[in-house]
């Protein structure tokens, strides 16, 4: 049986199990999926584990990175807003602003420790 075990639009993740057998096959044709739906989209597969303890740590590196890589564009958005003359100055982020954040990481990560 194929199984989606989690799919997260705000992550932009899916945790898909499948038989070991079919692993090739379905890692194939994922790449090959163009949209759903009406949706262009561009999926690829990040890591195959064997496991549900490697998978679940494969998720939380893949979570922590995309989390980094989302910090990293609003720093770069914030550095060049204070560049640009045409534009206002962006704030920094306030603590309610931290909080949200933090939390809907620490929500996401929890999703993925619950998979079985």
């Amino acid at each position: 049986d194929i199984q989606v075990k989690l799919f997260n639009n705000d992550t932009r993740m899916a945790i898909i199990q499948v038989p070991r057998d079919d692993a090739k096959t379905i890692q194939a044709a994922i790449t090959l999926i163009m949209s759903i739906g009406d949706v262009p989209i561009v999926a690829s597969v990040i890591s195959t584990h064997g496991s549900a303890r490697t998978m679940k740590i494969a998720a939380l590196l893949e979570l922590k990175r995309s989390f980094d890589r989302q910090c990293e564009q609003y720093e770069k958005t914030s550095a060049s807003s204070l560049l640009s003359s045409s534009l206002p100055p962006r704030a920094k982020m306030n603590d309610k602003q931290v909080l949200k954040r933090l939390r809907r990481l620490e929500d996401q990560m929890e999703q993925i420790r619950s998979i079985e």
